[in-house]
């Protein structure tokens, strides 16, 4: 699935060279970051880390959304039909030439139980990589960083105010 997502992405990074108005642009940052997430939490033993790359990025996909909204909300966005076929005629290449080119992905190469998901293999995994979080030699860190993040929060609400917006005056 991962080799599936890949030349996704890379037409996608080649079609964001060609972006040129600002919501079309984070609206590719945020499916770009989307599909890097599946494919590192699909390589990854847990999903973990590909939430948090998710969140971290959708936070500042959120910050940079209200600051182009604020500078430039009059522009009109238009959705592009070329761009569209763009990225569909050039997921289509990349794919094919990896499929044709990788001797890996045969379909006898691939078997279920050679593979890194299979029944036997889950459940271990899982258990190693959620349960060291919270037992006792990292308990007391996973403890600390929530105490932080949780008084970080608080500290943030009270200095923001109700009257202080955005750039752009309120009526």
């Amino acid at each position: 699935m991962t080799m599936f997502l890949v030349p996704f992405i890379l037409s996608l990074s080649i079609v964001f060279t060609r972006l040129t108005h600002p919501l079309s642009a984070g609206i590719m940052l945020l499916i770009q970051t989307t599909l890097i997430s599946i494919s590192s939490g699909m390589i990854s033993s847990s999903f973990w880390f590909s939430y948090i790359l998710f969140l971290i990025f959708l936070g500042g996909m959120l910050v940079l959304f209200i600051y182009v909204a604020s500078l430039a909300s009059n522009e009109s966005f238009e959705l592009s039909i070329t761009l569209a076929l763009l990225v569909i005629m050039s997921s289509t290449i990349i794919s094919t030439a990896v499929l044709l080119l990788d001797p890996l992905l045969s379909i006898q190469s691939v078997s279920m139980e050679h593979s890194f998901l299979s029944a036997k293999n889950v459940p271990d995994m899982f258990s190693i990589s959620t349960h060291f979080i919270y037992n006792f030699p990292t308990m007391s860190l996973t403890m600390i960083v929530i105490l932080y993040l949780l008084f970080t929060l608080i500290v943030v609400v009270e200095m923001t105010s109700v009257f202080s917006g955005p750039l752009r005056l309120s009526k």
